[in-house]
């Protein structure tokens, strides 16, 4: 029993950053938790909940723009009270403020891997300076206690940029699979992340080119085909699997559906309703409540 106990306090000593973590991890969890008791339910809040609550129960209806397949996290703690017989615990947990601890659990996990790329890129100190930097925004604490996409937002297109980043240094299969699926739930979070599409293609190409270039310039025009070829089958996989998240968030509701068929709500939408049937009859393939928040926001 020495021996262990003497094993544990040396490898203390040997990576004392260790302990700057736990710190920071229980500072963010003391500051949300306690912090969210005071604050009472935003409109906003209560909305995205009840999408949440509509989606578990396999409603995916949109009653407005914003609200997305994510906040069905933030509903779960109301789930798990059903498990739990009549009392304090199942009070707590049926209550809307206790979803707000799903969304802190979320941050949490995001400054983690803040700490993590920050750690690979520079080292164990500057890892922790960053998930200082991360824990003490009152940008992040503000939107972590909050039921909205805000904070999800921010963490997945975060994350799905760090495997983005982790596949170009070793593109793996399995690290393929892992940023094509993380880039496909970053569509079930906000809209802002179907931005993700171009300006990975952007890094592509930019982080390529002088590859590229030198088979131009080489005339090696058998090269050139494997580069694009290759480009195709990424392309394929990343927009395969999100296709299939994307469904699958929003419960597969009217999946190629025809625009002809459908109230439309931006210019560029309207326009095509109007003067290129052709695209009218196009099946797209993906859910309509999907298509029709993005519509909304365009418009």
């Amino acid at each position: 029993m020495r021996i262990e106990h003497m094993r544990v306090t040396r490898w203390f000593r040997s990576n004392p950053w260790v302990l700057g973590i736990a710190v920071l991890v229980i500072t963010f969890l003391l500051l949300g938790l306690l912090s969210i008791r005071w604050k009472s339910i935003t409109v906003d809040e209560a909305r995205h909940y009840e999408y949440g609550s509509n989606i578990l129960a396999l409603d995916s209806d949109r009653f407005d723009d914003s609200k997305m397949p994510i906040s069905a996290l933030n509903v779960l703690p109301s789930v798990l009270a059903s498990f739990f017989p009549e009392g304090t615990l199942q009070n707590l947990l049926q209550k809307i403020q206790t979803g707000r601890v799903v969304t802190i659990l979320f941050s949490l996990l995001i400054g983690l891997i803040v700490f993590k790329w920050s750690n690979k890129l520079y080292g164990i100190w500057a890892g922790l300076f960053a998930m200082v930097l991360y824990v003490f925004d009152p940008n992040i604490l503000a939107h972590s206690r909050l039921i909205t996409t805000d904070i999800y937002a921010t963490g997945m297109i975060f994350l799905t940029t760090y495997l983005f980043w982790r596949l170009s240094r070793r593109p793996t299969v399995v690290n393929l699979l892992i940023c094509a699926i993380t880039l496909g739930l970053s569509q079930l979070v906000k809209y802002t992340s179907i931005f993700l599409y171009p300006l990975f293609l952007i890094l592509i190409l930019v982080n390529q080119y002088p590859y590229w270039k030198g088979l131009l310039l080489d005339r090696d025009y058998r090269g050139v085909w494997r580069f694009i070829r290759n480009g195709i089958l990424y392309a394929l996989v990343f927009i395969t699997i999100s296709l299939v998240i994307i469904n699958l968030g929003f419960l597969f509701n009217d999946t190629f559906f025809s625009l002809q068929d459908k109230q439309v709500y931006s210019d560029i939408l309207h326009y095509i309703q109007s003067n290129i049937s052709t695209l009218n009859n196009i099946p797209i393939p993906v859910p309509w409540p999907y298509w029709q928040g993005l519509d909304l926001e365009i418009g």
